[in-house]
């Protein structure tokens, strides 16, 4: 029998952020428009799982990464988005 990974999935309080950053992204959903851009992609994002490019939740993103001395979560991605996103190293490539 082959062992298999499975990819443990961190809370926000394991990864640093917290109950205030579950806080702030309840606020940017509640004011998030459906249809409206990633920032990332460019794909419209829905605030249902399903209607999203990746069927998952949208995610709180930080413009200044927190990697970088952000504090806040600013905006909203496409979970997946945000994942490849990570410190903003990317940003002029996408």
């Amino acid at each position: 029998m082959t062992a298999t990974k499975r990819k443990t999935v961190r809370t926000t309080t394991e990864k640093g952020v917290g109950w205030k950053h579950q806080q702030r992204r309840e606020i940017l959903l509640r004011t998030h428009h459906d249809g409206s851009p990633c920032y990332w992609c460019g794909r419209p994002m829905t605030k249902d799982p399903a209607g999203n490019w990746d069927t998952k939740p949208l995610a709180a993103d930080h413009t200044l990464a927190r990697a970088n001395g952000g504090t806040m979560a600013d905006r909203l991605l496409h979970s997946t988005c945000n994942a490849q996103r990570g410190a903003g190293n990317w940003d002029n490539q996408r």
